[in-house]
């Protein structure tokens, strides 16, 4: 576990893990130093159309381009994701890159997790350094935040690293057709989201 280490990253097909098709699950397998990692990619093939040697399908076989195309397409992912934790200095290791590359890091914190952060440090603070309704406000926002992130994108959470401009402007945009807020309570709103 160092930050330059060996990447090595391949295809292979599970044919014990066959479907009723008899098709088999392929996983992307990547090691660094001594210690290997597998993910399913989500795809399965018949085992007479894969080519163990090359990793990847048989190309003259209809269809197989696509899937090829889709299996570099991981497979570029996993040297992107292992190039900028070079380059942020990371300990590097196969677990923490499947895990950055599932998007699952460890120490992700979410928009929800800092807001009732946040929310609870105020509480506490509730009479000596807040008022009563200021705390309320607080809630209420949380609650908004919830219901915007079912509304828009069909989410409990979200990852800060995901949080971008356009959020904000689709959360404006919520208080006002959606909870039918006018410019004042909109304004106050998007506030305590960017104290958070």
């Amino acid at each position: 576990m160092n930050t330059f280490s060996t990447l090595n990253v391949s295809f292979l097909i599970r044919k014990n893990r066959s479907n009723k098709l008899g098709e088999a699950p392929i996983y992307i397998r990547f090691s660094i130093d001594n210690e290997r990692v597998e993910i399913s990619t989500g795809r399965s093939i018949n085992p007479h159309d894969w080519d163990s040697k090359l990793n990847k399908a048989i190309t003259k076989k209809k269809g197989t381009g696509q899937l090829n195309k889709f299996l570099d397409v991981l497979k570029n992912s996993i040297y992107d994701h292992h190039t900028e934790m070079v380059k942020n200095g990371d300990l590097i290791s196969a677990k923490k890159l499947k895990a950055r590359f599932l998007g699952v890091e460890e120490n992700k914190r979410t928009l929800i997790q800092v807001f009732e952060y946040h929310n609870q440090q105020i509480k506490e603070l509730q009479g000596i350094s807040y008022a009563e309704a200021t705390v309320k406000r607080y809630i209420t926002t949380l609650d908004h935040v919830k219901r915007f992130l079912k509304h828009q994108y069909k989410l409990n959470d979200i990852p800060l690293t995901r949080l971008k401009y356009s959020f904000i402007i689709d959360f404006e945009h919520y208080f006002k057709t959606v909870r039918k807020c006018n410019n004042n309570s909109t304004y106050k709103y998007l506030q305590n989201i960017k104290q958070n």
